[in-house]
Protein backbone atom coordinates (compact mmCIF):
# COMPACT_ATOMS: atom_id res chain seq x y z
CA UNK A 1 0.00 0.00 0.00
CA UNK A 2 2.86 2.44 0.36
CA UNK A 3 3.95 2.43 -3.24
CA UNK A 4 0.66 2.92 -4.53
CA UNK A 5 0.23 6.05 -1.65
CA UNK A 6 3.56 7.16 -3.22
CA UNK A 7 2.25 6.81 -6.72
CA UNK A 8 -0.70 8.53 -6.24
CA UNK A 9 0.97 11.33 -4.32
CA UNK A 10 3.36 12.08 -6.96
CA UNK A 11 0.49 12.05 -9.48
CA UNK A 12 -1.31 14.20 -7.66
CA UNK A 13 1.59 16.88 -7.28
CA UNK A 14 3.30 16.63 -10.30
CA UNK A 15 -0.09 16.79 -12.11
CA UNK A 16 -0.95 19.50 -10.01
CA UNK A 17 2.36 21.74 -11.31
CA UNK A 18 1.45 20.95 -14.43
CA UNK A 19 -1.51 22.52 -14.48
CA UNK A 20 0.44 25.92 -12.85
CA UNK A 21 2.97 25.53 -15.55
CA UNK A 22 0.02 25.52 -18.06
CA UNK A 23 -1.90 28.16 -16.82
CA UNK A 24 1.13 30.62 -16.71
CA UNK A 25 2.54 29.51 -20.01
CA UNK A 26 -1.43 30.90 -21.11
CA UNK A 27 -1.41 33.37 -19.45
CA UNK A 28 1.71 34.81 -20.87
CA UNK A 29 1.07 33.59 -24.37
CA UNK A 30 -1.97 36.01 -24.06
CA UNK A 31 -0.16 39.11 -22.84
CA UNK A 32 3.07 38.41 -25.23
CA UNK A 33 1.44 36.51 -27.39
CA UNK A 34 2.55 33.75 -28.84
CA UNK A 35 6.33 33.84 -28.87
CA UNK A 36 9.37 32.01 -27.06
CA UNK A 37 9.16 34.48 -23.96
CA UNK A 38 6.03 33.31 -23.13
CA UNK A 39 7.22 30.23 -22.37
CA UNK A 40 10.57 31.60 -20.76
CA UNK A 41 8.34 33.92 -18.58
CA UNK A 42 6.18 30.67 -17.34
CA UNK A 43 9.69 28.55 -16.21
CA UNK A 44 10.76 31.41 -14.69
CA UNK A 45 7.30 32.31 -13.01
CA UNK A 46 7.71 28.26 -11.65
CA UNK A 47 11.21 28.87 -10.56
CA UNK A 48 9.95 31.52 -8.54
CA UNK A 49 7.09 29.54 -7.00
CA UNK A 50 9.68 26.76 -5.95
CA UNK A 51 12.29 28.86 -4.32
CA UNK A 52 9.11 30.84 -2.21
CA UNK A 53 7.46 27.13 -1.29
CA UNK A 54 11.34 26.39 0.22
CA UNK A 55 11.30 30.65 1.94
CA UNK A 56 8.60 29.92 3.34
CA UNK A 57 8.81 25.84 4.42
CA UNK A 58 6.04 24.49 2.25
CA UNK A 59 8.54 22.69 -0.04
CA UNK A 60 9.28 19.80 2.28
CA UNK A 61 5.64 19.22 3.41
CA UNK A 62 4.50 19.02 -0.50
CA UNK A 63 8.04 16.74 -1.12
CA UNK A 64 6.86 14.79 1.80
CA UNK A 65 3.32 13.54 0.27
CA UNK A 66 3.96 13.83 -3.31
CA UNK A 67 7.75 12.70 -3.26
CA UNK A 68 9.29 12.75 -6.94
CA UNK A 69 6.16 14.30 -8.32
CA UNK A 70 7.41 17.66 -6.36
CA UNK A 71 10.52 17.42 -7.62
CA UNK A 72 10.27 16.30 -11.35
CA UNK A 73 9.01 19.76 -12.91
CA UNK A 74 10.97 22.72 -13.13
CA UNK A 75 9.71 24.67 -10.23
CA UNK A 76 10.43 21.30 -8.18
CA UNK A 77 13.72 21.81 -9.79
CA UNK A 78 14.70 25.43 -8.63
CA UNK A 79 13.29 24.29 -5.13
CA UNK A 80 15.80 21.64 -4.89
CA UNK A 81 18.02 23.77 -5.80
CA UNK A 82 17.21 26.34 -3.25
CA UNK A 83 17.11 23.60 -0.53
CA UNK A 84 20.67 22.27 -1.30
CA UNK A 85 21.66 26.29 -1.08
CA UNK A 86 19.89 26.93 1.84
CA UNK A 87 20.99 23.27 3.94
CA UNK A 88 24.69 23.66 2.59
CA UNK A 89 24.31 27.42 4.04
CA UNK A 90 23.25 26.57 7.29
CA UNK A 91 25.49 23.61 7.43
CA UNK A 92 28.87 25.24 6.80
CA UNK A 93 28.05 29.17 7.28
CA UNK A 94 29.93 29.73 3.67
CA UNK A 95 27.92 31.26 1.10
CA UNK A 96 30.42 30.33 -1.35
CA UNK A 97 30.10 26.56 -0.17
CA UNK A 98 26.23 26.74 -0.43
CA UNK A 99 26.66 27.94 -4.09
CA UNK A 100 29.13 24.99 -5.48
CA UNK A 101 26.52 22.57 -3.82
CA UNK A 102 23.94 24.42 -5.36
CA UNK A 103 25.52 24.16 -8.80
CA UNK A 104 26.60 20.85 -8.50
CA UNK A 105 23.14 19.79 -8.26
CA UNK A 106 22.64 21.70 -11.47
CA UNK A 107 25.41 20.18 -13.18
CA UNK A 108 24.61 16.92 -11.92
CA UNK A 109 21.03 17.46 -13.65
CA UNK A 110 21.81 18.90 -16.87
CA UNK A 111 24.97 15.98 -17.14
CA UNK A 112 22.00 12.96 -16.54
CA UNK A 113 19.92 14.70 -18.78
CA UNK A 114 22.55 14.91 -21.51
CA UNK A 115 24.10 11.44 -21.55
CA UNK A 116 20.62 10.13 -21.40
CA UNK A 117 19.13 11.91 -24.23
CA UNK A 118 22.74 11.18 -26.16
CA UNK A 119 21.72 7.51 -25.49
CA UNK A 120 18.50 7.42 -26.84
CA UNK A 121 19.70 9.25 -29.84
CA UNK A 122 22.50 6.32 -30.28
CA UNK A 123 19.85 3.95 -29.71
CA UNK A 124 17.01 5.95 -32.25
CA UNK A 125 19.76 5.39 -34.45
CA UNK A 126 20.72 1.92 -34.30
CA UNK A 127 16.87 1.10 -34.88
CA UNK A 128 16.56 3.21 -37.57
CA UNK A 129 19.15 1.40 -39.41
CA UNK A 130 17.56 -1.58 -38.83
CA UNK A 131 20.79 -2.89 -36.44
CA UNK A 132 18.45 -3.54 -33.63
Amino acid sequence: MGVFKALVGAFIVGGIAAVIGQGFMVFWEGVLGPVIFANLLALACLGIIGGLLVILGLFPKIEKFGGLGAGLSFGGFCAVVASTFAATKSETGSSGKAAKAAFMVVLYVIGTGMLLSFLVAVISWFVKRGAV
